[in-house]
């Protein structure tokens, strides 16, 4: 991965939005280097949220070179919703959540069949698969108990 920002990848993910109006050289170079100085701050503060939870290991990883640390998914996820600064992206890195869990805690219902392939091609037709049995039913809870 190169420390270069790619300019002509910003361009390009520039024009794909409908409001897009012409940019300077500049702007673009400018947006670029912006974009990747804030990746490397929203992953430093993540690996800083995660060291609070596993300590990386003292002994390394044998290549002489010190511990080896890993970014997973939860550490951006706990970054962003612990640091108000990344408060914005609540909704597009949220935490997960375990399905067992929430089942325990009576936030999720669920009932798991089946399908047969008709049942599919059912619901492919525009049928229901709802009122068909061997259907699957989520019902998330979104009330505070």
């Amino acid at each position: 991965m190169s420390l270069e920002p790619d300019v002509e990848r910003v361009e390009r993910i520039a024009k794909n939005d409908p409001e897009y109006m012409d940019t300077s050289p500049e702007a673009l170079a400018a947006t670029a280097f912006v974009t990747q100085y804030f990746i490397q701050q929203l992953c430093g503060d993540s690996l800083s949220v995660s060291a609070y939870r596993n300590a990386p290991s003292a002994a390394g990883d044998g290549d002489g070179e010190g511990p080896t640390l890993h970014l997973e998914y939860m550490d951006i996820a706990d970054c962003v919703a612990v640091r108000n600064q990344y408060a914005f992206l609540g909704e597009m890195i949220p935490r997960t959540k375990n399905l067992a869990e929430l089942v325990a805690q009576n936030k999720v219902r669920y009932v798991t069949e089946v399908f047969t392939p008709a049942q599919v091609g059912v619901a492919r037709d525009g049928g229901s698969l709802a009122s068909s049995s061997g259907a699957v039913q989520i019902d998330i809870d979104t009330e505070s108990d």
